[in-house]
């Protein structure tokens, strides 16, 4: 496998989130820092990293986790309720991450300020616009089933218009594929996005040989 899902940027404030053990610190600083580090050794060893999950996941407030997949979270994919200067602070992880080459990110779980991230155009949108990533954004495993949506027609679309690129979907692919079709031909989802969708993608697969 070419393509690891690696590093993990989370910097764990509370360590009664059960993901606690991924993160490299507390700090951001130090998450920066060495995540930068991991993601260049496996770009010299011939792998594409995947920085993940953008962001804030680490953050999260105990007592806001999500209800799904028939369980009842009380911290894990929860809500991060941040400050301008916090969110300002956790970006720098990311650009330290484009800057050292990163191609793929995987969007978190969790929400910022009570928006999910996988609906969250704002901040996938300073990604490619404001902090220059180049490469294409994965979703989390089934997330944009637990976004806004009376379906997941609609669900594919709003995570599709936010910015999301590649929707990671174990059983629901073909759906997916057809609804984003049917959103083109509906005037619901541009082909100025798909465009952009697919030409992230294939240009990584290119470079990579994935």
């Amino acid at each position: 496998m070419l393509w690891s899902f690696s590093p993990c940027l989370s910097a764990a404030q509370d360590p009664r989130w059960g993901r606690t053990y991924e993160s490299f610190s507390s700090e951001n600083g130090m998450v920066a820092e060495l995540g930068a580090s991991y993601t260049r050794g496996l770009i010299d060893g011939g792998l594409l990293p995947c920085a993940k999950h953008f962001f804030a996941d680490g953050n999260v407030l105990y007592g806001t986790g999500e209800n799904s997949e028939g369980e009842k979270r009380l911290i894990d994919r929860g809500d991060a309720r941040l400050s301008e200067a916090e969110i300002q602070d956790l970006l720098k992880v990311y650009q330290a991450q484009i800057d050292a080459g990163v191609k793929t990110i995987m969007i978190s779980h969790s929400s910022v300020n009570g928006i999910k991230m996988h609906a969250n155009e704002k901040y996938i949108s300073i990604l490619k616009k404001d902090m220059g990533f180049q490469g294409f954004i994965v979703s989390d495993w089934n997330s944009i089933h637990n976004i806004p949506g009376d379906n997941l027609k609609d669900q594919t679309i709003t995570a599709v218009n936010a910015g999301i690129d590649m929707l990671m979907e174990d059983s629901n692919f073909e759906n997916c594929r057809k609804y984003i079709v049917d959103a083109v031909n509906e005037g619901k989802i541009s082909m100025d996005r798909v465009n952009d969708a697919v030409s992230r993608i294939l240009t990584v697969k290119r470079k990579w040989e994935l």
